[in-house]
């Protein structure tokens, strides 16, 4: 309903606003009869890059009919048109509600390209695919206390040749990443096909507030104007190897402009967050370089409103071509356990008061002190940035992203060398396939096999999150004595499908099954795998000679509502010799809060283990100090009894394990707090247990029979 001018944007206290507004009918500026008028702002022909990370801090617009938007289309576009140059949105937010729903409140994320591709130089056949990707995140439930429209929050892309993956307030958005290197190339008639191809190439940045259309409706009469977007920044970071390929030319873009003049990138400059209500802001606060070049030191502090909260969680990313994790000092009490390095080799940082009311007893405070071992011939700038993990109920998460200029060092003095890999002992193989014997319409299954070891433990390939794709995978292979315990999983972009049949192939002359686990996803299941249930695999579903056998399992949903989350353990076989064996000889008994199965559940060492895994603690920094004496078991025991207690750990019901949620209400009923003390404060606003009486019996339920 809007019509578009530059009086629309102006620049205030240093904040671009962007303004609609209602117009009378005749005004001579406006066409025709249009009653709306606001502003777009685009960087095209201006800046158009490929690969990196957008910021934008904003306040978008409120009201019913407001549509406020920062998202980004291929720079091609004029001459190939929409939606074959493809488009990124990195935040659309509405206002007032929609059907009866808040909106103030939540954000989406989405990409669009067509089959056809960037390259095909016919017309365009409507015929082909659009395609889209969506996800969205939801902050509050309502239009009241803090929304996306009353406070600041930074919304963020990162894209790269593998991926594009989206952000709010640092927090990443579980499962819609949006894969580009799966390798289906441009066909036209596949929904998977040429996102590759159309997200190799050069896009340019947009800002608007629209008024009205089919996704927001038009305003009402509680629609006050004018109504606007303030923006504060709008910052984009690329690496130094995406950098030499821009300069390079090799952007896949056949634009050719001027390219302005070399600046320098922002936050070179160290500086304090702005203070925002309910939120925890994490910020680099010093940096320093060793006098030969060869070690970066910096501080992390800490910055919130109220100094009385129940902890947090972060992890620091930081280049690993460039930097190694040297030591952690001066680390702020009241930490779950040590600082430790995950698997993708970013700091993990996590604090947790089970009582609340007491963490950090300060508005301010330095968090810790890192020192970083520059690679051998290393120089110019390098990001930090920062995603949360876990917040207080009703508190964000704000991580300031920073560049830190960087030398030439004269050596490599990383103090983290990589360890030789040992050599297989070449043990007996035995493969598992997984086939579909049906899928949910309009989403391919992708079925992921393993090759497992008779005699030890294994790891598999997990799949990727893709657009409209059912997974099925190996989550967990392990031995068991002589036994073989195999959990399969399941992972989609979707939560809400009609369901999914599936097979799980083996050659009965290596395993033979001898239990099924009664634990796993239950929801809507129509067909339980059994170990009495074992189907000859004579047509070969799998294509692979090599196994004989198949169990079948199969949920069906009448609403579309399967499986109620994105990623899910479906059930767990052991397989033994055949001689057979029980399922508790197997370890498939009802998982329980013991996890050092020393006997007894205690707090301080099982409460502590539960929270300390759940922040994203591994190996000797999972345990220390946390096992109790009579336990026999090793840090690699415990984490796998964690892991596989998955389903359980989930104590208010929202569909993800949390630290301050679900680890706190484990601790808090450990330490005896009962009534509304179990749960003040640390139910997520999704629980489908969210009364004490439903967290209690959960808990009852999975406590060990002494």
């Amino acid at each position: 309903l809007q019509y578009y001018r530059e009086e629309n944007a102006s620049v205030e206290d240093g904040l671009l606003v962007i303004e609609a507004d209602i117009q009378k009918n005749g005004d001579p500026d406006l066409p025709g009869n249009e009653l709306y008028s606001s502003a777009k702002l685009t960087t095209q022909d201006l800046f158009e890059f490929k690969h990196g990370r957008v910021d934008i801090r904003a306040v978008v617009a409120e009201g019913k009919g407001m549509w406020s938007s920062g998202w980004m289309l291929g720079a091609n576009v004029d001459d190939i048109g929409w939606p074959r140059a493809g488009e990124i949105d990195i935040f659309d937010t509405i206002g007032g509600q929609l059907n009866g729903n808040p909106q103030e409140g939540m954000v989406t994320h989405n990409a669009y390209w067509n089959t056809l591709g960037p390259d095909f130089d016919g017309p365009y056949d409507e015929s082909y695919y659009n395609q889209s990707a969506w996800g969205e995140r939801r902050i509050n439930a309502t239009n009241e206390g803090v929304t996306f429209s009353n406070q600041f929050h930074v919304f963020s892309l990162e894209w790269d040749e593998d991926k594009i993956r989206f952000f709010v307030d640092g927090n990443y958005v579980e499962g819609k990443d949006l894969a580009l290197s799966y390798g289906i190339p441009c066909s036209g008639g596949s929904g998977l096909s040429c996102v590759g191809e159309t997200y190799d190439q050069d896009f340019f940045l947009i800002l608007n507030v629209a008024v009205g259309g089919d996704w927001p409706g038009a305003p009402d009469e509680t629609t006050q104007f004018p109504r606007g977007m303030l923006v504060d920044y709008v910052r984009v970071y690329q690496t130094a190897a995406q950098q030499a390929a821009m300069a390079g030319g090799d952007s896949g873009s056949d634009d050719s402009v001027d390219e302005p003049e070399p600046t320098d990138p922002p936050l070179t400059e160290i500086s304090v967050p702005e203070l925002v209500a309910d939120t925890q802001h994490v910020y680099l606060s010093e940096e320093t370089l060793s006098e030969d070049g060869s070690q970066l030191t910096i501080k992390l502090s800490y910055l919130v409103d109220d100094p009385t909260l129940n902890s947090l969680g972060f992890v620091l990313n930081f280049d690993n071509s460039v930097l190694s994790s040297g030591f952690v000092s001066d680390v702020l009490p009241g930490t779950v356990g040590p600082v430790w390095l995950n698997e993708d080799g970013d700091l993990v940082f996590a604090w947790a008061d089970p009582f609340g009311g007491s963490w950090p007893g300060a508005t301010e405070a330095d968090l810790a002190t890192i020192t970083f071992n520059i690679a051998e011939g290393s120089t110019g700038l390098t990001l930090f940035t920062m995603r949360g993990t876990s917040t207080p109920p009703g508190y964000q998460f704000d991580g300031q992203a920073q560049l830190v200029d960087v030398v030439v060092s004269s050596d490599d003095s990383s103090d983290f060398a990589d360890e030789p890999v040992p050599e297989p002992n070449d043990p007996t193989v035995t493969p598992i396939n997984i086939t579909s014997s049906s899928n949910a319409a309009g989403f391919e299954f992708v079925g992921l096999n393993c090759i497992l070891s008779t005699e030890s433990n294994d790891t598999c390939t997990s799949p990727e999150y893709l657009n409209y794709t059912q997974s099925a995978y190996v989550s967990s292979s392990k031995m068991n004595g002589p036994e073989k315990v195999v959990t399969i999983s399941y992972d989609s972009d979707d939560s809400t499908t009609t369901g999914l049949g599936l097979r799980v192939h083996f050659d009965s002359s290596e395993m033979t099954l001898s239990a099924v686990s009664q634990e796993g996803l239950t929801l809507d299941r129509i067909s339980e795998p059994s170990a009495d249930a074992i189907y000859a695999d004579n047509d070969d579903f799998d294509s692979d000679p090599e196994t004989d056998s198949y169990v079948l399992a199969g949920w069906a949903s009448l609403f579309g509502h399967w499986p109620n989350t994105n990623s899910a353990d479906l059930f767990t076989l052991c397989f033994d010799s055949p001689e057979g064996s029980n399922p508790e000889d197997c370890g498939l008994f009802r998982s329980n809060w013991d996890f050092d199965q020393s006997g007894e559940v205690d707090a301080l060492t099982d409460g502590l283990l539960f929270l300390r895994y759940a922040f994203g603690l591994r190996g000797d920094n999972l345990t220390a100090e946390a096992m109790a004496h009579s336990s026999i078991m090793t840090s690699q025991e415990v984490e796998e009894a964690i892991q596989d207690s998955s389903q359980t750990n989930d104590i208010d019901g929202d569909g993800e394990v949390n630290a301050l949620t679900d680890g706190l209400l484990l601790l808090r009923y450990l330490f005896g707090l009962r009534d509304s003390n179990l749960i003040d404060g640390v139910i997520s606003e999704t629980a489908a247990r969210h009364t004490e009486g439903a967290v209690m019996q959960h808990l009852e339920n999975h406590m060990p029979s002494m």
